[in-house]
């Protein structure tokens, strides 16, 4: 009856809702680790007190470090910024780069939330110029253990198709997909690489509902924000309709074959 059917769409539609609220969760988890993995190398060394030559090198430990993900790297860079915001040490994991060393950044925000407010800085999504993968920046104030007061900065580049391997084990019903948006709706992240590399934008909606999917195809879509301290993160997940309706059809069958 359309009752039923009615019943079977709602709960499939519920279900699919508290998947994409854990999808974002695991997400949020994901750049508050990165955060934390930045935090606890500060925590085991003192930089005030070391050398150039020893931060130079505990940063190029760390940036290859074996954290990463089994196919892509989480760190694309790794900068370091002296008290005046001028660039003291960079390393970059893929191309050798000239040197920009003294560069001044004491007018950015990567530089001056941390300096000045102590806080933790999340930047914008980017693209990288050469992969065309989508980056973000995390800075973090580097503090005097016996003053507490702030001597610099350190800030890494997220490389965000690292998190494809949360995404891509997400189930959502037999053809559903979720996928990772900004506040534009530009696809971040996605299972298909293509579509991020093709700067796609879909018309995210508010709350829950049916419409047409990232592929065309007329869909049931929810969407969840994604918690941290930065400009807004999406996390979509969209199944087919025509999945809930041949869901409901095949339960119909079974109900039929029992009763016959």
């Amino acid at each position: 009856s359309l009752d039923d059917f009615n019943s079977n769409r709602k709960y499939i539609m519920e279900y699919q809702e508290i998947v994409t609220d854990m999808a974002a969760g695991k997400v949020s988890f994901f750049l508050h680790a990165q955060e934390n993995k930045l935090q606890s190398m500060l925590n085991l060394n003192h930089f005030p007190d070391m050398s150039d030559k020893q931060q130079y090198d505990m940063l190029l430990i760390f940036l290859f470090s074996p954290t990463d993900n089994r196919n892509e790297h989480i760190f694309q860079s790794i900068t370091l910024l002296d008290g005046k915001g001028r660039v003291t040490v960079f390393h970059y994991r893929t191309q050798t780069v000239a040197a920009i060393t003294n560069t001044d950044m004491s007018g950015t925000d990567e530089f001056l939330i941390p300096f000045r407010t102590g806080e933790t800085y999340y930047g914008p999504v980017y693209k990288d110029e050469l992969t065309q993968k989508p980056l973000m920046k995390i800075a973090l104030p580097i503090r005097d253990i016996r003053t507490q007061a702030v001597k610099g900065v350190i800030g890494v580049e997220i490389n965000l198709m690292s998190m494809v391997e949360l995404i891509s084990d997400m189930e959502i019903g037999q053809k559903g997909i979720t996928y990772i948006v900004d506040q534009d709706g530009r696809v971040l992240v996605h299972p298909d690489s293509s579509v991020v590399y093709r700067n796609i934008h879909i018309e995210v909606p508010e709350k829950a509902s049916t419409m047409k999917g990232i592929n065309g195809t007329k869909s049931f879509i929810a969407v969840a924000g994604i918690e941290y301290n930065g400009p807004s993160l999406s996390i979509v997940t969209e199944i087919p309709t025509i999945e809930i309706y041949l869901h409901f059809y095949n339960s119909l069958l079974i109900i039929d074959r029992k009763s016959g």
